[in-house]
């Protein structure tokens, strides 16, 4: 992947590009964009649409292609950190909080369920499953399974790409799949399927994407990655408060869908200070480590830059914002 960048001009604001997954999580991003929030703090974004779990991504993050992406825990970013790219983590992007609405949840046909609305987790061996290998969304499933004596390898892997599992498990192709709110509420309205359980449950507060910056805003222009965080906190801010009409219809166009389905969409929740959830990075890593999927297990000082996120939070906070 290459993204045409070309310098900016004397004076002009510098140009950051970033890469990004129309994931709701993503909203305080848009939302800083199109509310002039990046504007505002002198800098110029743009987006670059990618797959996230792509390698492609991460390459072009590495190369400087783009400035910034989303990231889950993954062995590919760690593994690359850990082999001296100057890429980290530097802030959280959304979390599942306990109890607020299921946004990331493992569903299930509800013909499984009883009667009764109950079901019994003993159908799930020898279901098939949608993960992918020691990936984070595999982390999770392990972790959810094992809350009912099962493993990974009790599932029988179904191979299908991630944006046709919400039409295969609403036409029996899929026994069990881990689905993010958008595509969670949309097959949920069929009918044909019900919430096994909800990350957040299992999981309490798992985060659902990090922001990571290059070696660009990390170390040559360290003022412009202050910059950015700086607008994605006001954004996060202002997500956190009553949602105005000017939210809703950024929100309404960046996802492509109508005003009433933001309001009664179930979005994740996000930090004030955007502080980056590592235990659960670290249980990942320590979890892929044993599938021998890592080099080795870093401590957190070493995959995430806490420092240009609390420069952003003090001049916030010396603002009164």
């Amino acid at each position: 992947m290459a993204c045409a960048r070309r310098p900016a001009g004397p004076g002009a604001r510098p140009r950051v590009v970033i890469g990004e997954h129309p994931r709701s999580s993503v909203a305080p991003l848009y939302l800083a964009a199109d509310a002039g929030y990046f504007a505002q703090e002198g800098v110029d974004v743009t987006f670059a649409r990618l797959d996230i779990a792509n390698s492609a991504s991460l390459a072009a993050l590495i190369h400087g292609d783009i400035d910034a992406s989303l990231a889950t825990p993954r062995a590919s970013l760690l593994n690359a950190i850990a082999r001296g790219a100057k890429v980290r983590v530097v802030a959280g992007e959304g979390y599942l909080a306990r109890d607020a609405c299921p946004q990331f949840a493992w569903v299930v046909p509800r013909a499984w369920l009883a009667a009764d609305g109950s079901f019994d987790p003993r159908r799930l061996r020898g279901a098939r499953g949608r993960y992918d290998p020691m990936s984070y969304g595999a982390w999770e499933t392990s972790r959810a399974l094992a809350t009912v004596g099962l493993t990974l390898d009790d599932l029988r892997k179904a191979p299908i790409p991630m944006e046709l599992v919400p039409s295969a498990i609403q036409h029996g192709d899929v026994d069990l799949a881990l689905l993010p709110t958008l595509q969670l509420n949309k097959t949920l309205a069929s009918g044909r399927v019900a919430i096994w359980k909800k990350v957040a449950d299992v999981i309490p507060d798992a985060p659902i994407f990090s922001l990571v910056f290059s070696s660009r805003l990390l170390e040559r222009e360290r003022e412009t990655g202050v910059r950015v965080l700086v607008a994605y906190l006001r954004a996060v801010r202002e997500l956190r408060r009553a949602w105005s009409p000017r939210v809703v219809e950024i929100l309404a166009r960046r996802f492509q869908i109508s005003p009433e389905e933001v309001r009664a969409e179930c979005w994740p929740s996000f930090r004030p200070d955007g502080r980056v959830e590592e235990r659960y990075w670290t249980e990942f890593e320590q979890w892929v480590h044993g599938q021998n999927g890592l080099d080795r297990v870093l401590a957190p000082g070493e995959f995430v830059d806490a420092s240009l996120l609390a420069e952003a939070n003090r001049r916030l906070d010396a603002r009164g914002q």
